[in-house]
């Protein structure tokens, strides 16, 4: 390979790599705060920045003591959250209501569907 070749192919890679790091990045954070519905009806709230693979440990026992003795889950609440910082405290503002007002949180804002996203069975 001659010199300008390589010149060459190394100002598309670095065009590339420019144009790359100015596109939205699937590796940037989204931080979501969720609550679940457990087979006895019992609500479990908690925060994520992969809400896939969350919900899935959740299905499989795997991600806390709690729901892994109510399943199956269902997702019922969805929150997008700026930063984790935010999304913690949201997380404990959401915690510290009673059931009545998750219920209430639950059912008039189900942001999940408006996000693109769809009702989880898990």
């Amino acid at each position: 390979m001659e010199w300008s070749e390589t010149l060459q192919e190394n100002r598309e890679g670095l065009s590339r790599k420019i144009l790359m790091s100015l596109l939205p990045s699937s590796s940037v954070p989204h931080y979501f705060v969720y609550i679940l519905k457990c087979r006895d009806g019992k609500l479990y709230t908690g925060f994520t920045s992969d809400l896939e693979r969350r919900l899935r440990q959740h299905q499989t026992g795997r991600a806390s003591k709690y729901t892994r003795s109510r399943l199956p889950v269902r997702l019922v609440f969805l929150e997008r959250c700026p930063s984790k910082s935010a999304s913690l405290r949201r997380e404990a503002v959401i915690k510290s209501m009673t059931r009545g007002e998750k219920l209430k949180l639950c059912a008039s804002l189900q942001s999940f569907e408006g996000m693109g996203g769809k009702e989880s069975d898990g």
